[in-house]
């Protein structure tokens, strides 16, 4: 995830942030030096101008939230601008208020900007609907409006709130045309992906060389140089190691349906393809894997690469600037009687930029979006892969800041849903094909 702390959107929300409490403050600073031109300076002492005085704190207390940079304070503006909203229904100067409306509008437009909604923003907007129009009837009730009144005022937080959805509407066509121009990306990267056969041929000529190898080790033996055939078979069973681990990773791809898969040589493998390869990572960056060798989960080993391979390579980003780059993966021991397995993954990176030290559920919190990353240039498809494959797993996967790091926990079902469902499939066209080869049968004793 490399240096999460520096989010790709967050110049654009500390932006609206800063813009917002400026705005916001100046209109209620001039709202109360318009009334103090005229009135003087009773408008600041006097109780009849309480609403005044109200709004001249609200003035200086906006100005000062547009100096300060915090989640917090973003969801403090948004959240006073609908305290405020409401206050303005409940207690309008006149029954055809309109302006509490547009800065209801204002906060959502705000909210909507800054990424406080995340993937609930039509359910949000719908709350405010709802909200709204009560608080209409009940403001019509309060205050004697005939019901004519308050069904025009309805008409009227309809069409704000409907051109409010429009606006949303055109921004998430948006996002489905990025999503699809980043589909066409990997469409066109798609070749490159799957190169298992031809990796595995290479792999399989290797293998070859490593069988002379070990040919040789043994002419040695016999020789009576039985340290250079020590030396020889530690260079074959190294040689050995990687070729398997690159085809182990690469094959996976070509392979549709779940088997059995042991977790920790999963995992070796993978580390070795992202970690072992590159000497500058290998050099830099301690990893260890321990835990529970015979842990095995039933699943198509694709998907379940899609999962660590992100977050291998996202852990070991995520250290980049510390001065001890470490990551440590742990197959959690399982007893028979367990119908899940848990794999955990620390690293000594940097803190999270989201959840404010809190457990992250990856799949359900929605940080995870879409055409947002926590890397510069990122695309977001990364975390949004993974979540489709835990999904497709039904596995469970959260993420939370420890004292000395990051720690990242998977929790997989021995039987996922994918391969509960492959088996339901290949019963199904059992039981389909059944009919014919009764049918098949019959006319065999016939004839």
């Amino acid at each position: 995830m490399g240096k999460l702390a520096q989010e790709a959107n967050r110049p654009l929300q500390e932006t609206i942030s800063r813009n917002l409490g400026i705005i916001v403050g100046l209109f209620f600073l001039a709202s109360v030096l318009i009334d103090l031109s005229v009135y003087g300076f009773e408008v600041l002492v006097s109780p009849a101008f309480r609403l005044r005085q109200v709004m001249l704190f609200l003035g200086l207390f906006y100005l000062l939230l547009a100096l300060i940079d915090h989640s917090l304070v973003r969801y403090l503006q948004v959240g006073v601008l609908f305290l405020i909203s409401y206050a303005m229904v409940l207690f309008p100067s006149r029954a055809y208020n309109i302006p509490p409306y547009l800065v209801m509008s204002a906060a959502l437009l705000a909210a909507h900007k800054m990424q406080l909604l995340g993937r609930n923003t039509t359910r949000f907007l719908g709350t405010q609907v709802i909200i709204a129009i009560t608080l209409v009837f009940l403001a019509g009730a309060l205050h004697g409006a005939a019901l004519h009144q308050s069904m025009h005022l309805v008409v009227v937080v309809i069409l704000c709130f409907a051109t409010l959805y429009v606006f949303f509407e055109g921004e998430i066509a948006e996002l489905r045309k990025e999503r699809d121009h980043l589909n066409e990306q990997t469409l066109d990267l798609r070749p490159v992906a799957e190169l298992g056969e031809n990796i595995s041929g290479v792999v399989h000529d290797f293998k070859g060389d490593v069988a002379g190898i070990y040919a040789l080790a043994q002419i040695e033996e016999i020789s009576g140089n039985s340290r250079v055939a020590q030396k020889l078979k530690r260079y074959g069973d190294r040689l050995n190691r990687r070729t398997n681990a690159i085809l182990y990773v690469a094959t996976a791809r070509d392979r549709e349906e779940p088997e059995v898969v042991h977790l920790q040589e999963l995992l070796e493998n993978t580390t070795y393809y992202f970690w072992g390869v590159k000497n500058a990572v290998r050099h830099e960056v301690k990893c260890s894997i321990q835990g529970n060798s015979q842990a095995a989960v039933q699943a198509c080993r694709s998907t379940l690469l899609v999962i660590f391979e992100n977050i291998l390579k996202n852990s070991i980003e995520a250290t980049e600037g510390r001065p001890d780059r470490e990551i440590r993966i742990t197959v959690t021991e399982v007893e028979e009687e367990s119908s899940m397995v848990q794999v955990t993954i620390w690293n000594s990176g940097w803190p999270l930029p989201f959840g404010d030290g809190e457990v992250v559920d990856v799949r359900r919190d929605g940080f995870f979006q879409r055409g947002r990353s926590g890397k510069s240039g990122g695309s977001g498809m990364g975390m949004m892969n993974v979540i489709r494959a835990l999904e497709r797993l039904g596995a469970e996967m959260t993420m939370q800041d420890v004292p000395d790091g990051v720690e990242s926990q998977v929790i997989i079902p021995r039987i996922t849903l994918e391969s509960r469902q492959a088996d339901q499939a290949g019963q199904g066209q059992e039981n389909r094909n059944q009919p014919e080869r009764t049918q098949a049968s019959q006319s065999n004793r016939a004839d």
